[in-house]
């Protein structure tokens, strides 16, 4: 099964879709019969969700989102069940929130907007509850930052201003405090740019131009020091519901 997976991401990083797909599905038969032959060997069952991830991983590149959502929905249906029979095991529990953000993008890119921020906000509160278990761990933050942005952009396709300034505040000051921690790191200070243009896109949105003002120019002082380019502003110049 390893070396069936192995050369589907080799297939897939040459954007051989249809290929890396096939060897996917044969490692997923497989993961299948030994979990039906050992059920309670629940490593088995949390391999049938990994290659059911990644099935719908390549169906998502593939632009196949019916089929995406069917292979991450029946990933989501395992890992549930898996962090149901064992709350104290947080990989578990981090398995369920990546299969929510999984969904939810999906729903997103699909439109269905109400499904989308149901399922982020459900990631958001597995990923909050991680974070209280152990708040030293610097990751559980950082995931909740990128999930609250998440929330934030549906928020803002549904034309709820405020809801998604607060999720934008949130995970502004999360990522301030971790570039804090590290401020040499390039990619939190880049997580910051954008995070800020998208604020000032929703105060831009909302008439508050100086604020608006104030959140790109601390982006551009923020690249410039980075010396990368500018990251586009989510929506600049656009209505509220193009923004997503």
């Amino acid at each position: 099964m390893q070396a069936l997976n192995t050369l589907g991401h080799l297939l897939l990083a040459r954007r051989d879709f249809a290929g890396a797909l096939s060897l996917y599905r044969e490692a997923l038969d497989h993961t299948r019969q030994l979990a039906a032959r050992d059920p309670e060997n629940l490593g088995w069952l949390r391999d049938v969700s990994w290659n059911l991830g990644t099935i719908g991983a390549v169906h998502e590149a593939q632009g196949d989102l019916a089929s995406a959502l069917a292979a991450y929905d029946e990933c989501l249906s395992l890992r549930r069940a898996l962090a149901a029979s064992n709350p104290d095991n947080s990989g578990w529990q981090c398995d369920v929130s990546f299969s929510l953000e999984c969904v939810g993008r999906v729903l997103e890119m699909q439109c269905e907007l109400s499904g989308a921020l149901a399922a982020y906000r459900a990631s958001v509160d597995v990923r909050r509850a991680l974070c209280t278990r152990d708040p030293a761990n610097l990751g559980y933050r950082r995931d909740i930052s990128f999930s609250l942005v998440q929330l934030g952009d549906v928020l803002l396709a549904q034309d709820e201003l405020a809801g998604a300034l607060d999720a934008y505040r949130e995970s502004l000051n999360i990522r301030r405090s971790l570039a804090e921690r590290d401020p040499g790191h390039p990619g939190l200070g880049r997580e910051l740019c954008v995070i800020l243009n998208k604020l000032g896109d929703v105060h831009a949105a909302r008439g508050y131009i100086a604020d608006a003002h104030a959140a790109y120019g601390e982006s551009r002082d923020i690249s410039g020091r980075l010396g990368h380019p500018i990251p586009p502003r989510t929506g600049a110049g656009n209505t509220p519901a193009a923004a997503s």
